[in-house]
Formats: C-alpha cells, sequence, structure tokens
C-alpha cells in the first residue's frame, strides 16, 4: 500500500505510528500499486457541546490511480486503489481511477465511512472525474452520506455498489455500461438504502444484459429517480423487493421526468427472493401525471405481482408520456399537468444543490405547515370511517358517475400520499443542509431525524446517540421501535440489540474491531448478523468483515449475477412466446422440448457434467454411460448461436471461436433435458 494511515486487520501487529493523520495529495499518480490508499478509523472532529467545529480534511485533487498491464503482480491479485474503513469526509476532486480487464475496486468505503467524488475548475472548464475498466467502480457498505457528482464512469461491470447506506447523491454523472462478458453489468445498484438522491444522469448500454438503476429494498421511505436518461439498455430502472408501505399505501418509490430512448424495458418492478416487489402505490404528484418519456413501442411499465396506479399527461404533442406497453395489474389515469419543468437531463454539468438562505426556519415552517395539513386530513379519512373501509377501485374508474362518498374516499387518500411526500422532501433536504455545513449540529441533526419518522431514521438516531457517547439513549431508541412502528422488521431490531451489545463488549474491555478473534462467541455472533438477511444490522455486520477480512470465503452478493441473468433470460422467453407485446416478462417460459431458465435442471443420477469451467478451447461434456441426443448452444439472453447431433454418452465441443462471456447448453439426452451453463474465458 503507497499510503495507510492507521488500518490494522485480523492478526497483524500496530505498526509504529499508526493512527490519524492528514493526507493531501494534489497532481499525483499512483501506478500499479496493489492498494494506492488506505484510511483506518480516524475522527479528525472537535465538538463543542452539540456542534462539531471540525471535519476531516484529507483530499486528493487532480490525482491519477492507475493499474495496467506492466504491474508487477498478478492483476487478478489487485483489490482496490483505495479503501477508507470508518472515516469521513475524504474529497477526490478532478481524479482519474483506471484498470485493466475489469479487475478490482476504484473506491471503497466501509463502516459507516462517506467520501466526496466530483470536479473542480471554474463553471466553464471543469475537469470531471473519471473511473474506467474496473470490477465494482464504486463500493459502499454501511455508509454514511456521500456524494458522486459530474463522473464518468466507463466500461466497468457494476459503476456504484452500494449496501446499507444512507443518504446517497448520485447526480450529473454518465454511465456507459459495457457488454456482458462475464456476467450482467451495471449502472447504478442500491439495497437498503432508504435515502437517496439520483438525478440529472446519463445511462448508456449495449442491448445486453445491461441493467441501468437497481433499486433492491428502499423501504416505506419516499425516494424519487428524477430528470435521468436511460438509453439502449435490457433494463432500464428496476425496482426489487419492497420499496413501499403496500398494496394502497401511502409512501414508496417513485420516478419522474425521466427520458426512456432505445430500451428493450423502461421500468420493471419484480420480486426480490420471497419478497413481494413494490414501488408507490400511486405515482404521480398533486393531480399530475410523472412525464417520464418513454420508449416508443417498447415495454414501458412491467410489474411481476404488484398493482400500482400511474397517472401521465395525455399531450398529443408529446405522446411518449403515454406507456406504450404495461402488465394487466398496472392502471394508468390521465391527468391535464405533469409534474416536471424539464424532461430528462436538465444540465449534463450538474452543480450538488445548494443550502438555502436562512434554511433552517424556512424548513421548519414548512415541515410544520405540511405536519398540520397531513395531521388534519388523517383525521378527516378516519372520522369518515375511512381506514376500515378498502378503495374501491374497480368502481372508482368504471362507474359514472362516481358514488359522492367514495370520491371523497380517494380525493383526501391522494392528498395524503402528496403530503406524505411533500413531508418528506422536507426532511430529507434539511438533512442534506446538515450533513453539507462545515459545522455539523448533531442536536439539530437528531431533530430532523426524529420528524422523519421512520424505523430507518430511528437506528440512524440510535447510532448517533450511541457515536457520542449517550449510551442508555441508544438502547432506549431501539427497545422502544416495536412500539412504534407496526410493520417493523423484528429481527432487524433484534439484530440492532445484539450488535450494539457486542459494541458494548468492546468498549467496556476497550477493545477494536480487529482485536475480536476468529472462533469465539463475539466473531460468531457478528457473523449470525452478517447473514441474516436483507437489514440495516446485517449490513453493519457484513461491512466490519469487508473491513478487517473475517469472512473467508467471502459472503455471497445480496444481488447474485445468476439471479439478474435470469431476468434478463425470462425478457427474452416472453418474447420469443408473444413476439407482439411482452406483457408479463416474469412468467415461466412454456416448456417445448427445452427451456431457456438458467436454473440447471437437477440431476438425479448425477452423472451429466461439463468441464472445465470456466474454459478457453474444449468444453467437454459427459453424461456417463447415458446416451446424448443433441445439444443446443446459447448466448446469454437465449439466442441460438449453434445445434450438435450427438448419439453419445460423452462428446468435446470447440469453443475457441465464442466470444468471452456466459453461454448456456441445453442438452436433450435419451432421458431428459438438461441446461448446463459455462464461461468462456
Amino acid at each position: 500500500c503507497a499510503i495507510n494511515v492507521g488500518l490494522r486487520r485480523l492478526g497483524e501487529e500496530p505498526t509504529c505510528g499508526s493512527g490519524g493523520g492528514i493526507v493531501k495529495a494534489s497532481n499525483a499518480s499512483f501506478i500499479n500499486n496493489l492498494q494506492a490508499v488506505e484510511f483506518g478509523p480516524y475522527h479528525r472532529h472537535k465538538v463543542v457541546q452539540t456542534v462539531h467545529l471540525t471535519r476531516n480534511a484529507s483530499n486528493f485533487s487532480f490525482c491519477h490511480f492507475t493499474v495496467n498491464n506492466n504491474a508487477l503482480f498478478d492483476l487478478n491479485e489487485f483489490e482496490e486503489h483505495v479503501n477508507l474503513v470508518e472515516v469521513e469526509e475524504i474529497g477526490f476532486h478532478s481524479c482519474t481511477f483506471s484498470s485493466v480487464n475489469n479487475k478490482g475496486t476504484a473506491l471503497q468505503t466501509v463502516i459507516s465511512g462517506s467520501f466526496i467524488l466530483d470536479d473542480l475548475g471554474d463553471m466553464f472548464t471543469p475537469v470531471r472525474s473519471s473511473v474506467s475498466g474496473f470490477d465494482n467502480a464504486i463500493r459502499i457498505e454501511d455508509g454514511n452520506p456521500s456524494s458522486i457528482y459530474n463522473t464518468d464512469f466507463d466500461d466497468n461491470n457494476t459503476a456504484i455498489l452500494a449496501e446499507g447506506s444512507e443518504a446517497l447523491y448520485i447526480g450529473g454523472n454518465s454511465f456507459e455500461i459495457p457488454p456482458d462478458y462475464y456476467g450482467p453489468t451495471t449502472g447504478v445498484s442500491l439495497t437498503n438504502c432508504p435515502q437517496f438522491y439520483i438525478k440529472n444522469n446519463f445511462f448508456h448500454g449495449m442491448y445486453n444484459c445491461n441493467y441501468g438503476l437497481i433499486i433492491n429494498h428502499s423501504g416505506e421511505n419516499n425516494n424519487i429517480v428524477k430528470n435521468n436518461e436511460f438509453s439502449t439498455l435490457r433494463i432500464a430502472a428496476l425496482a426489487y423487493g419492497k420499496n413501499s408501505d403496500g398494496q394502497d399505501g401511502s409512501k414508496g418509490l417513485q420516478y419522474h421526468c425521466n427520458w426512456f430512448e432505445n430500451n428493450y424495458y423502461d421500468i420493471v418492478v419484480s420480486d426480490f427472493d420471497t419478497e413481494q416487489g413494490s414501488i408507490r402505490y400511486v405515482q404521480g404528484e398533486n393531480n399530475k401525471g410523472c412525464g417520464n418519456i418513454f420508449t416508443e413501442n417498447g415495454v414501458s411499465l412491467s410489474s411481476e405481482n404488484y398493482e400500482f396506479q400511474y397517472h401521465y399527461k395525455n399531450n398529443t404533442n408529446s405522446p411518449r408520456q403515454n406507456p406504450y406497453n404495461i402488465s394487466g395489474n398496472i392502471k394508468t389515469v390521465t391527468k391535464n399537468e405533469q409534474v416536471c419543468d424539464q424532461i430528462g437531463r436538465e444540465n449534463p454539468m450538474i452543480a450538488p444543490p445548494e443550502t438555502p438562505v436562512d434554511w433552517q426556519n424556512t424548513l421548519l415552517n414548512d415541515y410544520n405547515s405540511v405536519s398540520t395539513a397531513l395531521a388534519t386530513t388523517k383525521s378527516t379519512y378516519s372520522l369518515h370511517g375511512y381506514d376500515n373501509i378498502p378503495i374501491d377501485w374497480n368502481t372508482y374508474f368504471d362507474e359514472i358517475p362516481i358514488p359522492e362518498e367514495l370520491e371523497e374516499q380517494v380525493g383526501l387518500y391522494y392528498e395524503i400520499c402528496d403530503l406524505q411526500s411533500q413531508q418528506s422532501d422536507i426532511c430529507q433536504t434539511a438533512i442534506y443542509c446538515i450533513q453539507s455545513d462545515s459545522l455539523l449540529d448533531t442536536g439539530l441533526y437528531h431533530d430532523w431525524l426524529i420528524r422523519t419518522h421512520t424505523p430507518e431514521t430511528d437506528y440512524l438516531l440510535a447510532e448517533s446517540y450511541y457515536e457520542n457517547g449517550n449510551f442508555n439513549e441508544c438502547f432506549q431508541i431501539i427497545n422502544a421501535i416495536p412500539g412504534s412502528y407496526e410493520g417493523y422488521n423484528e429481527i432487524e431490531n433484534q439484530n440492532y440489540l445484539s450488535y450494539y451489545d457486542l459494541r458494548e463488549y468492546l468498549r467496556t474491555n476497550e477493545m477494536t474491531w480487529s482485536d475480536i478473534e476468529l472462533g469465539t462467541v463475539e466473531m460468531t455472533t457478528l457473523n449470525n448478523i452478517a447473514i441474516s438477511g436483507i437489514n440495516g444490522a446485517a449490513f453493519k455486520a457484513r461491512s466490519i468483515g469487508s473491513a478487517y477480512d473475517f469472512y473467508t470465503p467471502c459472503l455471497e452478493d445480496i444481488i447474485p449475477q445468476d439471479v439478474l441473468i435470469d431476468l434478463c433470460m425470462y425478457i427474452v422467453n416472453a418474447n420469443k412466446e408473444n413476439p407482439s407485446g411482452p406483457y408479463k416478462p416474469f412468467e415461466e417460459p412454456k416448456q417445448e422440448n427445452f427451456t431457456l431458465s438458467i436454473e440447471e435442471t437437477q440431476d438425479k443420477e448425477n452423472t451429466l457434467s461439463i468441464y472445465p469451467n470456466p474454459a478457453s478451447t474444449v468444453l467437454t461434456i459427459d453424461n456417463g454411460q447415458c446416451l446424448i441426443k443433441e445439444i443446443r448452444l446459447c448466448d446469454v439472453l437465449g439466442k441460438e448461436i449453434q445445434t450438435y447431433t450427438i448419439n453419445a454418452s460423452k462428446t468435446d465441443l470447440a469453443i475457441s471461436h465464442l466470444n468471452k462471456g456466459f453461454y448456456f447448453l441445453h442438452i436433450l439426452t435419451d432421458k431428459r433435458i438438461a441446461n448446463k451453463r459455462f464461461v468462456k474465458e
């Protein structure tokens, strides 16, 4: 490592002078290092009462981080250029990061770390940052507020991968998403990130198994993906798992003012594992349409099992606001207006949102006004007994005239949705202003977390109390969550209690995470939390394991590549079944004499095998004593490349002519049909 500021891993002895320190670099080059920069836990905060007067001062500007074919080490050993462990606010301004063969990571931050990646220069000649050639270019695990602005991402398998992170600001970036040689490729993938800002970005793919934006399990939080452009992608925007408070709910993820061009699918809502996929039930605000421009004659909206309403402006001058092809469980509603001042990117060089003048008083007044209106509307809704009466949407949309009481109920419901969204936006803006200020006022921060009032912000509040030495208050907040939120996650709550119990053990014994030993009760506790599923405490435990190399082998990806490939495959199969319009892309394809699902058929006799895998020139298919009749070779999207007639129990296929990537074999034997996949190196 070229620069190491105080990080010690499991089994390592402390180094002389470790811990603390400020690093400032400008116009420096870091070439062919296994790791260029690593910061260990370091908090440069002078605190007076509740105000943090100074923050970390380390930063890098106009620096170049490079790994190329001249490196004196195996490129497979390269992990990352920059690793930030429990460090806040390191800045990278107008820097370039590059790798070869999609190896390693440009920048990783773990355990409540945060950073800034953006451009420098005047408004006329800004120098954008660039990140190219990596597996996961930016990886964020259990991150604090981080900003990624005005950066060009090119040829990365995943440009930004964030898990269990709060308040991510992603704006003004360009994502050139490469072909899927070794698996699906993605622009931005967020899992369990409850609050985020994604605006004014450009996502461009290659039509293969490319994803623009994946939002997975953002929970019951109001987030809006707005003013982005998506082009030439298999799936432009994928909402995975729970991203709302459910059917007829008033909170959740929305898509506004985005421009979709030449995509196979524009917006897809899909189940994740056993969790139903969802977004906010009503897409649209203030009696206005969403204002998205859809791919002409593409599939605009697709939902696997979740019903929702999509509101749009019926505009003859802009007909592409009207969704072209949609799933049968999505209701479209025409409006006279739409919410956008601008559709698509507002400006290719966007600046981070500026803190409003006198924002504290302004936002507090706005919050009080909206909260009063929301409380009044909810009270009226309850007084009429509507809480216990499901909305009859079929009657509302299909009968003329609409029954008076039903019309009133729906009107109040829409008003609640709009006010909830406004309230969330005010709270998110306030928290952004607090985090952006050079003087971090934790008291003010706590006030706005309390006003936001979600389980996620309560856990953030508990963490802030703990970090500032208010240990009892931390546990009081966590213990109060079951009584405060009807739909809270019981596993998550118990995990947080176990996590802070473990931190208390370390604190009272004057230990740190690096002091935990393998095979101990503490390590077992941490591991059990880490593998408990998608919840905030699990991502904290996973990030600790990543920082200190606790997990060997590494834990499995939250979103396995196979799952993303399977979505691409289902889309292709559905179009083969219904080429005129794939309205239900995730139904299991009808089986004729073979299937294109990537799930491999179970071999009851355990005889059929393929090897080597990965392979470069020759692939062997061995079926033991059973006959192989036919083999069909298909690419990752299910397109048939070649059919082989075999009539033998074992055969060798020449594959040197194939491009690198994933391929599938559909093997017809004398007993059954089997599916196998392999990687061509």
